[in-house]
C-alpha cells in the first residue's frame, strides 16, 4: 500500500511537472514573404465621430468596403522582393452634417450633389494606383513604388486630400508596420510586448498610438491551428502636418484610447489571415484658429475587420 502511494504520488508530480512545462512552451511568431504567391484580402471599416467645437457638434460617419489583391515576385539577386497591391473593388459611404456621399468602384462615375464628391477623384484614384513595396531578405521596407503621374493628374483640391495617404512614405510605413508588430523573440501564453504604431487620416492628420500586444497561445479555427494574438492602446496623440490644408493648427491634444482587438496568425504561411478590432477614442483637442486658442472635443469610435479570402 505505501509503494502504491508513493507511486501514486510521484504519478502526480510529473504530471504537474509536465502541464507546466506545457503551459510555459515558447514559440516563434514569424512573419514571411511567399514568393510567386498570391491572396486577397477583404477589408471592412466604419467610424462614427463627434468633433464638438466652438458650441457645435460637427457628426461625421463613414463605411468602406474593400477587397485587396497582393501579388509576390521572386527575390531579385540582392534578396529584394517586391509585393504589388491592388484594390479589387471599393465602396465608401460618408455622411457628414446631412450630407451624404457614395462611392462604388463598380460604378465609379455615378455622381452625387453634395461638396464631399471632392472626395470621388481620390477614390477613383484608390482603384488605379498600384503600389509596390519592395522588401530585403529582413523583410524591412527598402522602398515603395507609385504612378505619380496619376497623383498629379487629380484637381488640386483632391490631390491634397491624397497626397498623405499615397505619399511613398506613408504607404511605407504602413506595410513595414505590418511586421513590426511582431515581439521578435520566442513568446510563451501570456507574454506581452508593446509597439509604437502610426494611423494616416486625411488632410495631414494622424494618430499615433503605443500598442501593447499580447500572446494568448493557439486557437484551432475550420481545422487550422492559429497563433492568437490581442491588442490594446496604452496611450494616443493626435498628430497635424505643418502644410496641412485645414483652416487651423494643432497645439495640443489629450485623448485615451479604449479597444479591444485580435488578431489571428498562421505560422505555416507566416502572416496574418484575420483581424478584428474595436477602438474609442475620446479627450481634448486645443487647435490655434488666428492666433487664438480654439478648444475642441473628440468622440471617435472605429471598427475593422480585416479577413483572408479562400
Amino acid at each position: 500500500m505505501l509503494h502504491r502511494t508513493v507511486s501514486t504520488a510521484s504519478l502526480v508530480i510529473l504530471m504537474g511537472i509536465l502541464w507546466v512545462n506545457a503551459g510555459s512552451a515558447q514559440v516563434k511568431l514569424t512573419p514571411a514573404i511567399q514568393e510567386g504567391s498570391r491572396f486577397e484580402t477583404q477589408e471592412i471599416s466604419s467610424s462614427q465621430q463627434t468633433l464638438s467645437i466652438a458650441g457645435m457638434d460637427v457628426v461625421t460617419k463613414s463605411e468602406t468596403i474593400a477587397t485587396i489583391v497582393s501579388v509576390v515576385g521572386k527575390r531579385n539577386a540582392a534578396g529584394h522582393l517586391e509585393v504589388t497591391k491592388h484594390t479589387k473593388t471599393l465602396q465608401v459611404s460618408i455622411n457628414a452634417q446631412g450630407m451624404e456621399y457614395f462611392f462604388d468602384s463598380a460604378n465609379p462615375d455615378k455622381r452625387g450633389n453634395s461638396p464631399l464628391e471632392i472626395f470621388r477623384d481620390v477614390h477613383k484614384l484608390s482603384t488605379r494606383m498600384t503600389p509596390i513595396v519592395v522588401y530585403d531578405k529582413d523583410l524591412q521596407v527598402r522602398e515603395v513604388k507609385i504612378n505619380d503621374d496619376l497623383l498629379n493628374s487629380l484637381p488640386a483640391a483632391a490631390r491634397n486630400l491624397a497626397k498623405d495617404q499615397f505619399s511613398p512614405q506613408t504607404l511605407a510605413t504602413i506595410a513595414q508596420q505590418e511586421f513590426a508588430f511582431f515581439p521578435g523573440k520566442p513568446v510563451k501564453a501570456g507574454d506581452s510586448w508593446t509597439r509604437q504604431e502610426t494611423l494616416t487620416l486625411d488632410s495631414g492628420q494622424a494618430l499615433v498610438f503605443q500598442i501593447q500586444y499580447t500572446y494568448d497561445g493557439t486557437v484551432d479555427t475550420n481545422g487550422v491551428k492559429l497563433d492568437k494574438i490581442t491588442r490594446q492602446p496604452l496611450k494616443v496623440k493626435l498628430t497635424l502636418a505643418d502644410d496641412a490644408p485645414l483652416p487651423f493648427k494643432l497645439k495640443e491634444s489629450k485623448l485615451k484610447p479604449e479597444q479591444s482587438g485580435t488578431l489571428l496568425f498562421d505560422r505555416d504561411r507566416g502572416r496574418v489571415v484575420e483581424r478584428k478590432e474595436s477602438m474609442r477614442i475620446t479627450g481634448d483637442i486645443t487647435f490655434i484658429a488666428n492666433g487664438n486658442d480654439l478648444p475642441a472635443r473628440l468622440q471617435l469610435t472605429i471598427k475593422s475587420e480585416t479577413t483572408e479570402t479562400p
